[in-house]
């Protein structure tokens, strides 16, 4: 009788115990995931992907502990084809209009070596390749301990680059509008605390 009743009650813990699956990658809870097809080793945390506007590539934008930077891939051979390092970044990636203009957001430069206030980058794209730098730079007003650049939206047809400073406390942020033909701050939009989202 007892080892009827062992049986019965260790039936529901056998059915929740993790199955091994060759291909899979056993999870903590027990799940499993069974990636399909190949993929690439970038730097840590990616924080956003774009495909290009041609069609060639896609950029992903790693914020994390490692340093910052773009990486570009070539989704065909699947390989990174180009990195290009960042000071600091975070988050925003936003075309412009031309489809040859790819801005980013700076995040926070205030690190413990060589801080300075981020700005936002914008590179040039042609035949499947960013510039190996920058070749414009927008800067805000304020100092750079209220800098935390997020999330950027670009005018779909004039020369405006829409950018949201969460800032580094818990206040409220604002959205900062650039002309980016000039590199000119036009405009500063209040918002609620820690604005992020982009398009």
């Amino acid at each position: 009788m007892r080892i009827l009743l062992l049986l019965v009650t260790s039936l529901p813990l056998l059915a929740q115990s993790a199955h091994t699956i060759p291909s899979a990658i056993d999870l903590p809870n027990g799940w499993h995931i069974t990636p399909v097809g190949r993929h690439v080793v970038t730097e840590d945390y990616i924080l956003n992907v774009s495909n290009t506007p041609d069609g060639r590539g896609i950029i992903a934008l790693n914020s994390g502990y490692n340093p910052h930077g773009l990486s570009v891939i070539d989704p065909k051979n699947v390989e990174i084809t180009q990195r290009a390092g960042l000071k600091s970044s975070w988050f925003g990636m936003a075309w412009g209009p031309d489809g040859q203009t790819l801005y980013v957001s700076g995040g926070n430069g205030q690190s413990r070596t060589n801080p300075t206030a981020a700005p936002i980058y914008a590179f040039r794209y042609a035949n499947g390749k960013l510039t190996a730098q920058p070749v414009k730079e927008f800067h805000h007003r304020v100092p750079m301990d209220q800098i935390y650049w997020s999330g950027l939206v670009h005018h779909p047809s004039k020369p405006l680059l829409y950018a949201a400073n969460r800032h580094t406390k818990a206040v409220p942020g604002h959205v900062v509008v650039f002309n980016t033909e000039s590199v000119e701050r036009v405009a500063e939009i209040p918002t609620e605390i820690h604005p992020m989202s982009g398009s």
